[in-house]
């Protein structure tokens, strides 16, 4: 019991939460051995002065297993015990544990439907000796009848339209069964992000070869109408945005944005189709009005231009994506004194075609715990395709999640970045770090500065990695909050070393480092009912005298 329990509602008895508890009994002692074990009752009994429930649970434990042998026992034709073996990670003297054992069979499973053996079933077999605590595991492999997907049932969904959730699955009827592309349509559904929960589940057709296929799924806010608005020393401002990932029930996405103030004047108005006439295509245009006066620039940015995208599906886990924006610049207002910055004073425009290779095995975008998402982007702006600035830029990225156990998720990122031209590339144009580059850094804390001045003016390299360690927190039942440790390191930098950039009018001495900086620290994430809520304390150890620190950060919504 603690206080953020009470707070959240988590301590509040129900019958559902009474057999929760059994079951999360039951799975605490099969990680550890005890694979016979068993909850005899479960009883909450409310005390005599009512204040609360007292809940007691009967337990036989049975005896603590070890492994002393794993076997595969195949009697399909055509099929080598040799070929089987290798998907096994198991070894005798080890305590049971009954997730490494349903591991096991899942591999051999989608293993055989690789291999062409899609009837064939493999079903684990425990043989006990309870008196000297040893277990002795029999996966056998034998062929099972040809089953047919009869038909597939969509329930649940209130607003989305069934086609919507059907379009994502890997099996179609007349398909013969595959628990392989069963688990991957699962994946799919789950990542669309419509729905708080999705299950797929079997029940028998209309004769001994035939399945039917139910996808349950549960749905959720997808949209949001928002309106805000602020008051400080710089100004006032008005914030209206709408914003929809599933809009009228058919998956495509709208975003509209109007921002009214002393500072800052937005207009964005986006649309996305992800299925283009019934085809895994996805199209996309965005027009924007974008004018930036931030007391904490040293310039005023404005941005006006339109962008097409197109994406499609190379296989099953890659995609390919193409975007072209044509926009124009102007940076005016200049309050600093330095040359760098009065150079950049004017009107320019940009002629930007994009280019995204995305490879995607995460068994869920928006709360993964397995699998790898990787990403790389190649910029092209001005020469053959006009406008008035020429550069060209590349970045990669990837993120990778892997379960330790239960309870612990490691996951490991990287990124790096590298922009080109023959003459120095505009500031606006330069890749702008953000204060969860390395977390403990402020909003642009890292990379070139004036010397004199210290603007800020953006990198035209960067590389950066993290590891990070995600658990439950401690008291909150549901994982709702969740608690993360971790370590950043990168850097970002325009040479490497204090240098005079020269844009035309004067050259200004630049203070700027390719040295690593790296921090650690700790976070929150609540996973709110209006999205989730990221907190992170970050200290750094390793840092340039020019650099700006900022020990807390804040965030706001769903990323990798």
């Amino acid at each position: 019991k603690s206080p953020l329990r009470t707070m959240l509602g988590t301590d509040k008895f129900s019958e559902g939460a009474l057999i929760a508890d059994q079951q999360a009994l039951i799975n605490f002692y099969l990680e550890r051995g005890y694979a016979d074990i068993k909850v005899l009752a479960a009883d909450g009994a409310l005390t005599n002065d009512q204040s609360g429930f007292v809940v007691t649970f009967a337990l036989d434990e049975g005896p603590k297993y070890r492994l002393t042998d794993v076997q595969i026992d195949a009697s399909v034709p055509g099929l080598e015990v040799d070929d089987l073996i290798g998907m096994i990670d198991l070894r005798g003297g080890a305590f049971y544990k009954a997730s490494e054992v349903f591991q096991a069979q899942e591999r051999l499973q989608t293993h055989l439907e690789n291999r062409g053996f899609g009837a064939a079933v493999v079903t684990p077999e425990l043989i006990r000796r309870p008196d000297q605590g040893q277990l002795r595991l029999v996966f056998y492999v034998e062929q099972g009848p040809r089953i047919v997907v009869e038909r597939i049932e969509i329930e649940g969904n209130l607003r989305t339209r069934d086609y919507v959730v059907r379009r994502e699955m890997r099996l179609s009827e007349g398909d013969a069964f595959s628990r392989n592309r069963l688990q991957r349509s699962l994946q799919r559904v789950r990542g669309l992000g419509y729905f708080s929960d999705a299950m797929i589940t079997t029940r028998p057709g209309s004769g001994d070869d035939r399945a039917v296929v139910v996808v349950d799924v549960q749905e959720t806010s997808t949209g949001a109408l928002k309106f805000g608005g602020g008051l400080s020393s710089s100004g006032s401002t008005l914030d209206i945005s709408y914003e929809e990932n599933n809009f009228l029930g058919r998956g495509q996405q709208v975003r509209a944005v109007l921002k009214f103030g002393n500072t800052n004047n937005t207009f964005d108005l986006s649309f996305n189709e992800p299925w283009l006439r019934g085809r895994e295509i996805s199209a996309g245009a965005n027009v924007f009005s974008i004018s930036n006066n931030d007391t904490n620039q040293s310039y005023s940015l404005t941005e006006t231009g339109l962008s097409l995208s197109l994406g499609y599906k190379l296989s099953e886990r890659w995609t390919q994506n193409w975007a072209y924006t044509l926009k124009t610049s102007k940076v005016a207002n200049a309050t600093s004194t330095s040359p760098v910055i009065l150079d950049q004073v004017g009107t320019a425009t940009r002629s930007t075609l994009a280019h995204f290779i995305q490879y995607n095995d995460l068994d869920s975008f928006f709360d993964p715990t397995n699998g790898l998402f990787f990403e790389v982007k190649n910029d092209l702006t001005g020469g053959a395709l006009g406008g008035d600035v020429t550069w060209l830029g590349s970045s990669a990225r990837a993120v990778f999640y892997r379960p330790l156990n239960e309870d612990l998720v490691a996951k490991l990122s990287g990124s790096l970045g590298y922009m080109n031209a023959s003459t120095p590339i505009p500031l606006v144009d330069r890749f702008p770090i953000g204060d969860d580059f390395v977390r403990g850094f402020a909003d642009s804390g890292i990379g070139p500065r004036t010397a004199v001045t210290g603007d800020f003016l953006g990198a035209t390299s960067y590389y950066k990695a993290s590891a990070e360690l995600q658990f439950p927190f401690p008291g909150v039942r549901d994982k709702s909050v969740l608690g993360r440790v971790f370590i950043d390191m990168g850097t970002a930098y325009d040479r490497g070393t204090n240098f005079n950039l020269d844009f035309g009018s004067g050259a200004t001495l630049i203070n700027d480092s390719h040295r690593l900086r790296t921090s650690y620290g700790y976070g929150l994430t609540w996973r709110s009912p209006i999205g989730p809520v990221q907190l992170d304390w970050g200290m750094p150890q390793s840092k340039e005298s020019f650099d700006r620190t900022q020990g807390f950060r804040f965030s706001f919504g769903l990323g990798l």
